[in-house]
């Protein structure tokens, strides 16, 4: 079975921005983070598995990130090994699928993008996004018919996503053919979504 080189290179980022996290976690102390990486490190597996459905391994590591037992007596300490299993649950993803650790440190995987607050509206959040994505392409070294072609897959996917029922297919779909002509635009299109709530992580593949 192939996998969709969108779709890997979109997990392998994902897996990476994790690892930069919880890295940025523990240099904070900040052991109660421990909580908000689960969810995504779980969806994170389980895109792998959807990916990668003959690798027995990937398949076999359990579904549930360990927890530890909270003891008051240690403070927020108590949950420091919580954001070590975490961190090594993503190790553990990696190494089962057979990736190389070092090819995966060197990847970038933020955008400045996404940096938006909490305290805007929805439709300035939308605006922002999409127009930092269309600003990328100057970034990019395409032709112009792909440029051209990838302005107007991003306008699609914008239209779709303003809608009061997005298409989650047409996005993913629409995602996916800007991908084909450029993989930075397609992940960014992807990650979008997903901040947004307009996708899920199950609805990727």
């Amino acid at each position: 079975m192939s996998v969709d080189p969108t779709m890997e290179e979109f997990l392998k980022r994902s897996l990476k921005r994790l690892l930069e996290e919880i890295h940025n976690a523990q240099q904070r102390e900040d052991y109660n983070a421990a909580d908000g990486f689960r969810k995504p490190v779980m969806e994170s597996h389980q895109l792998a598995k959807t990916l990668f459905p003959d690798n027995k391994i990937l398949q076999n590591i359990s579904k549930e990130v360990p927890v530890a037992v909270p003891d008051p007596s240690f403070g927020n300490a108590w949950a420091s090994p919580n954001l070590m299993a975490t961190k090594l649950r993503v190790l553990e993803i990696i190494d089962a699928i057979g990736w190389d650790f070092s090819e995966i440190n060197k990847i970038t995987s933020s955008t400045p993008i996404f940096n938006i607050t909490q305290t805007q509206s929805t439709l300035q959040y939308n605006i922002q996004a999409i127009d930092n994505i269309l600003a990328s392409l100057n970034q990019l070294s395409l032709n112009n018919e792909n440029r051209l072609q990838l302005e107007q897959l991003i306008r699609e996917f914008e239209n779709e996503s303003k809608k009061p029922k997005p298409d989650q297919s047409k996005l993913k779909e629409i995602a996916k053919k800007a991908g084909s002509l450029s993989k930075e635009v397609g992940l960014m299109l992807l990650q979008f979504a997903l901040d947004k709530g307009l996708l899920a992580w199950a609805g990727l593949l």
